[in-house]
Formats: structure tokens, sequence, C-alpha cells
């Protein structure tokens, strides 16, 4: 499935992140700390806005906990 995730850098985020990416989930962040998003772990796709993402980028799942 595909995710975008608000709210991951934070203490459910952490541990929630991981465990999609090594499931096989596709996961797209919205961060206001890109760079804090960056040490969730390899094969995400951080943004600092939805205006950054593609008009046809598929999200089945939003996980709001910012």
């Amino acid at each position: 499935m595909n995710f975008l995730i608000t709210g991951a850098t934070g203490l459910i985020g952490r541990r929630l992140v991981p465990f999609l990416i090594s499931s096989g989930h596709q996961i797209v962040v919205l961060s206001r700390r890109p760079s804090v998003a960056a040490q969730l772990g390899d094969g995400l796709r951080i943004v600092g806005s939805l205006d950054e993402l593609p008009k046809d980028t598929p999200v089945d799942v939003v996980v709001h906990l910012a």
C-alpha cells in the first residue's frame, strides 16, 4: 500500500515508519523537518509540502500523527 504520513518524526511515527517499510509498503512522509525525517530509514519519499508531490502520486492511506 501507499502511505502518506504526517508526524512521522514523533513518538509513534518513529516506530510506525520502519515497520511499514519492512512490511513492503511505499511511504511518503510530509514533514516540516526533512533532515530529521531522513533519519527514519531508506526507501522513504520525504516532502515538505503536498505541492511537492506529483498529482498522480498514489495514496491509499493517510496517517495523520501531527
